[in-house]
């Protein structure tokens, strides 16, 4: 029985056996791709993924956004499946889109509304699996009562630290059986030290080659607390005044940290 007037399934439940299918059929659903944390972990994850164990592609409800238009040279991407906040037809166009993909696993990445439309849509297209990865603990996206009466339907939750799976557990209360704990992975070849680029970007910002550097790379939203930071940096500036400060990202509190700072 589907509830919101769904109807029943779209495609059979008859499928190849697991072994003898190829590659699993991926699909990532977010609201759109800016550059932000889970973001880049989710181009990092899909780049590194086996070729002949998975093949990924990602739909954005809404538009692809920077990172999204830079992955979709490289993946099956599909974006604006949603009109508008009430626009529950996209059930139906998301749903379509997975059966004529012949999705076998639908990843939502986040709260809110591609975690709701996106369960709703792999349940009415019958998708073997349905998973959602959270990336935070409550705020700004909770994950709502609406979220919540689909837990049933759901065959994992991924935390991204032990600790958050703790959240997921005890404060979203999730069954523990469903609460799969996936640590960030980093490259860590991306962050060796290289002393040319560093003088390099100390040149362009006028940054004294010995002065001390303290910086914050995050999405200047709330939640990353850059005006803790800011404080931070008034602090240390007190006692040591060679010190420089750099905050790099953007976002919707950009002009209000430029006053600040």
């Amino acid at each position: 029985m589907f509830p919101f007037g769904f109807g029943a399934p779209l495609q059979s439940s008859t499928r190849l056996p697991l072994e003898d299918r190829g590659p699993l059929r991926t699909l990532f659903l977010l609201s759109n791709m800016p550059v932000g944390g889970a973001e880049v972990l989710l181009s990092n994850l899909m780049d590194r993924f086996d070729p002949d164990r998975i093949q990924p592609e990602f739909a954005c409800l809404k538009d692809l956004g920077e990172l999204g238009e830079e992955m979709a040279v490289r993946f099956k991407a599909t974006s604006r499946l949603i009109k508008g906040k009430y626009d529950v037809a996209v059930v139906r166009r998301l749903a379509s889109l997975m059966v004529r993909h012949r999705i076998d696993a639908v990843v939502t990445v986040g709260a809110g509304d591609k975690m709701f439309w996106g369960r709703i849509a792999a349940k009415v297209a019958n998708v073997p699996v349905i998973l959602s990865a959270l990336h935070s603990t409550g705020w700004p996206d909770g994950v709502g009562k609406l979220n919540r009466m689909l837990t049933s339907w759901t065959d994992g939750f991924i935390a991204v630290a032990s600790e958050h799976g703790r959240f997921l557990r005890e404060f979203e209360k999730f069954p523990a059986d469903k609460v799969f704990v996936i640590p960030n992975g980093v490259d860590t070849q991306r962050f060796v030290r290289n002393e040319q680029a560093g003088q390099r970007i100390r040149n362009e910002l006028n940054i004294p080659p010995d002065a001390p550097v303290i910086g914050i790379v995050a999405a200047l939203r709330p939640e990353k607390n850059h005006a803790l930071f800011l404080e931070a940096a008034k602090r240390v500036a007190q006692v040591r005044s060679d010190a420089h400060f750099v905050i790099v990202g953007d976002g919707p509190c950009r002009t209000e940290l430029e006053h600040r700072s």
